[in-house]
């Protein structure tokens, strides 16, 4: 669930670059078929190819249990077990929430396809040609190679609207707007993914106006066509053609069209995904909140630190490294296939953390806070060696961290790579803070 969270945050970020990027740049631009295509890469490349490109390296979850630590600092019990419960609640209350949302909008995508094959079924006996059905009950609109037409229209309008909805058909513009609402359901938190709806549905549209036009309908007859059916009661479809955008289309039809100079635009697509397939993903680290006489324990923050490590950047970093001797197990690793693991999982590194901090007096007397980065090497025997702080917040608060991590010593499962077991880099940042509210209390 963790990796699918990242995963999650990373391709959401990517989808709000690209669409940002589309509508600062192409949005009004009369090369609609480069648009389209621009915007299903967008979504593809953004969902299935650049998140798998960057390695989320996190510590592992998947074995939740009580380990054995030191019980050299007296810490109260009841409140740890207490903020821990709470930190698992509401992430479990997160996750609840997301998946219900995407359940109901799931369902609510499903029901509008079931109208569309009720009303299909409902009208299947009123048909001139094996795909055109005839309806009197709903706008003209196209689902896949299906074309519903309104009885009410005329003749003379009936021809072009075939003509309009046949575009959508031999396109396939029904998949991308099934391929785009399943994108917006599965990142529904993000207003800006949204938009993707959006600009698809422009995009066919003005795609589907410009070949009509093409064909030698008259513009303005035309025009006048959309606006007579803008006033229809608007079917809840994944494709509702002539109901919706009428203005903009209207105005794209009597834009003058682009001038070469503006297809120099999207020459800027190249080097924005090169820049996108280099990007370094975010490397996921816990960072431990240790307040006040280290009784009271916060949340678990999780911080974004950038690592290279994409493919490319996995092979560079193989041939940059330099073993400490001729023996490949003094090799230290920063990606690995099985990752080191903190025997007990993750909640018990945070308890082992959290019980054996001691808040650094003169810090507290200071008010003294920040968050120290520790990088460390998990050895083939579970040890932890090469402690050292490579972003200081404080030396008193770097002392004490190299102090603690100093201490996980022998509580690791060694990594691995090609079968053998490894060394290992990992950076922790652990993050002091004091509780300043209890503090002013007591004064």
């Amino acid at each position: 669930m963790e990796t699918f969270i990242f995963y999650l945050i990373k391709s959401t970020l990517l989808l709000s670059l690209l669409i940002i990027f589309y509508r600062l740049t192409f949005k009004n631009e009369t090369y609609f078929v480069l648009n389209r295509i621009f915007l299903l890469v967008s979504i593809v490349s953004s969902v299935l190819f650049f998140p798998f490109l960057q390695t989320v390296y996190t510590i592992p979850i998947n074995n939740i249990s009580q380990a054995t630590t030191l019980q050299e600092i007296a810490l109260n019990p009841i409140v740890i077990s207490a903020k821990e419960n709470s930190v698992i609640n509401w992430l479990l209350i997160i996750i609840s929430i997301y998946v219900v949302v995407v359940a109901i909008l799931f369902i609510r995508l499903l029901i509008q396809i079931m109208q569309i094959i009720r009303l299909y079924l409902k009208s299947a006996s009123n048909r001139a040609i094996s795909n055109h059905i005839y309806t009197d009950d709903h706008p003209s609109f196209s689902f896949f190679n299906l074309i519903f037409i309104n009885l009410k229209c005329n003749l003379s309008d009936i021809e072009k609207i075939i003509a309009h909805e046949q575009v959508h058909v031999k396109q396939c513009h029904t998949i991308d707007i099934l391929l785009v609402e399943v994108v917006c359901i599965l990142h529904w938190f993000n207003p800006i993914v949204w938009w993707y709806r959006t600009s698809i549905r422009e995009v066919h549209e003005y795609i589907a106006d410009q070949s009509v036009i093409n064909l030698g309908y008259e513009k303005q007859g035309y025009q006048s066509l959309l606006l007579s059916v803008a006033t229809g009661v608007k079917l809840l479809t994944p494709e509702n053609n002539f109901n919706s955008l009428i203005k903009k289309r209207i105005i794209m039809m009597t834009k003058s069209k682009s001038q070469g100079i503006s297809l120099a635009k999207y020459l800027l697509i190249i080097p924005m995904f090169i820049l996108l397939c280099l990007f370094p993903s975010l490397k996921a680290e816990k960072a431990f909140i240790i307040v006040k006489n280290g009784i009271d324990s916060k949340k678990i923050n999780t911080l974004f630190t950038p690592v290279a490590s994409t493919k490319s950047n996995f092979v560079l970093n193989r041939l940059q490294q330099k073993p400490k001797a001729k023996n490949a197990q003094k090799e230290v690793y920063t990606v690995v296939e099985i990752v080191p693991e903190f025997i007990g999982g993750q909640e018990a590194m945070m308890k082992h953390i959290i019980d054996n901090v001691k808040y650094p007096q003169e810090a507290k007397e200071k008010g003294i806070e920040g968050t120290v980065y520790v990088s460390f090497v998990v050895e083939i025997n579970g040890e932890v060696s090469d402690v050292k702080v490579i972003r200081s917040a404080n030396p008193l608060l770097d002392d004490e961290a190299i102090r603690v991590v100093k201490m996980m010593t022998n509580k690791w499962k060694a990594g691995m790579q090609n079968g053998k077991v490894v060394r290992v880099q990992f950076n922790l940042p652990i993050k002091f803070t004091l509780d300043k509210e209890n503090e002013k209390l007591k004064k």
